[in-house]
């Protein structure tokens, strides 16, 4: 029993010394491997490499970004500058063609400011509206305001006069005489049916001196057959013009071939201003 003991003594104290053997050498063989540079077996070491890695691959993208990002800001700047002319050449010239249009007073220019109203109509019946026009040829350029418009329906109670009190508000510039400013007219009725029955046609000239006006314009319509007049008594259907330059420019040749009739008057009141005309050797009444 002594014997069988011992030798369980003895293998005891073998499987020690090679459990320890086994232990040297694998911490010599860590030490080495850590001196000469190869992969560590510890789990802390591998967790400090894994970081420095992640660390190096963020860098690199962020480097990557921040060449990206500058090579963007250089094409930019690029095709600034490429632009920049054409677009400067554009403004330049945009502005020229404002100043020309707008600001032709600098030039020391006659001009012409009309300031007014289309303020009634008599003799129209209930219901009417006016439509104007300035008309002007091409000596004259038009620098503000609107050289056409419309009134109003009015629908007078107790009485047969229309009032409108319709503004008035031309600015024009003046390169000669021929072709003073004309105010043509054309009066509308709307039925109790609503429809546009034409009432008269009529223009006037503007006063070619300064100063304040009330002007009585006459208006007239076309008179035609019996049947068609038998129609617009009926179905409201009134002979028209089929170009307005009859009344002015075509009339003292075409107008003569007409047939017409009296309707009522627009009343226009006009207050004109004149500009430059005295520096340009021009004698205003």
């Amino acid at each position: 029993a002594l014997r069988r003991r011992g030798g369980w003594r003895r293998r005891r104290r073998g499987e020690r010394k090679r459990s320890a053997n086994m232990a040297r050498r694998e911490r010599a063989g860590s030490m080495d491997s850590a001196a000469s540079g190869d992969a560590p077996s510890s789990a802390a070491t591998r967790l400090r490499q894994f970081s420095a890695g992640r660390l190096r691959r963020e860098s690199a993208l962020d480097a990557d970004a921040a060449r990206a990002a500058a090579g963007d800001a250089a094409d930019e700047n690029a095709q600034r500058q490429s632009f920049a002319v054409p677009a400067s050449d554009r403004l330049k010239s945009a502005h020229a063609r404002v100043i020309t249009k707008n600001r032709q007073v600098a030039l020391n220019e006659p001009e012409v400011h009309i300031l007014g109203e289309v303020e009634a109509g008599a003799g129209f019946g209930s219901g009417a509206c006016c439509r104007w026009f300035v008309d002007v040829d091409s000596m004259w350029q038009h620098l503000g305001g609107h050289l056409e418009g419309q009134t109003q329906i009015d629908y007078p109670v107790d009485q047969d006069t229309c009032v409108w009190s319709h503004p008035l508000d031309v600015h024009l510039l003046c390169k000669g005489l021929q072709g003073w400013p004309r105010l043509l007219l054309q009066v509308w009725r709307m039925d109790e049916f609503g429809r546009l029955q034409l009432s008269g046609y009529g223009f006037t000239h503007i006063p070619n001196a300064p100063g304040s006006y009330e002007l009585d314009i006459a208006t007239w319509r076309p008179v035609g057959t019996l049947k068609e007049e038998i129609a617009a008594q009926f179905l409201g259907s009134t002979p028209q013009l089929r170009d307005i330059d009859l009344l002015f420019r075509k009339a003292w040749s075409d107008r003569c071939r007409l047939s017409t009739t009296s309707s009522g008057s627009v009343r226009v009141n006009i207050d004109l201003v004149m500009r430059n005309f005295q520096d340009h050797q021009v004698d205003l009444p």
